[in-house]
This record gives C-alpha cells, structure tokens and sequence, in this order.
C-alpha cells in the first residue's frame, strides 16, 4: 500500500485546523471567549472559601495562558502548512513532463 502527499492534500488539512480547531464551535476562539464567564464575582466562595478562591483564579489564569499557547501553536502550524503547500505545489509543477509536439 503507498501513500501520496498533495498540495490539496495538505490544503485540506489547514482548512480543517482553520475550520474546527482555531475557529469552529468548540474551537480555540470560542473557548476564550466563554473564559470571562468562568470568573466567580463578589463574594466568590465567601470568607472560608479564600483558599478555593486563591487555587481557582490561578488555574484560571494558568489555563488562560495555556490557551494562547495552544492557540499559538495552531496558528503557527497552519501557517507553516501554506509555506509547505507553497513548496510542493513547486516541486509538483517541477516534476510535471510536459510534451511538446
């Protein structure tokens, strides 16, 4: 069994990054968004509740930062994918043979 690489190929799957993981309804856009709905106001967990309190905005602002580092990554990624597709649609045009009467 082989495998073939394509431009399309490679196409479709930073569409789909784009399409789903950066921006679709359970995507890294979406998550952010809801973030600020997470944050427990005043009076929070109450007085007995300040440990909790204290452990629950540092996970909060931990996850935070570990969700723009997700949503880093992904960017990058699909950036790096179109610099990849870029270069196999070259090499595809390179590798063509091309008849001439």
């Amino acid at each position: 069994m082989s495998k073939h690489i394509s431009s399309e190929a490679i196409n479709a799957i930073a569409d789909h990054l784009r399409q789903q993981v950066a921006a679709g309804p359970n995507g890294v856009a979406e998550i952010e968004a809801k973030l600020p709905a997470t944050e427990v106001g005043f009076p929070g967990f109450g007085v007995v509740g300040i440990p909790l309190d204290i452990a629950y905005s540092g996970f909060r602002d931990r996850f935070a930062d570990s969700l723009a580092a997700v949503k880093a990554s992904v960017d990058d990624y699909i950036a790096e994918l179109g610099r990849a597709r870029v270069a196999w649609v070259e090499a595809e045009n390179a590798s063509t043979v091309v008849v001439r009467d």
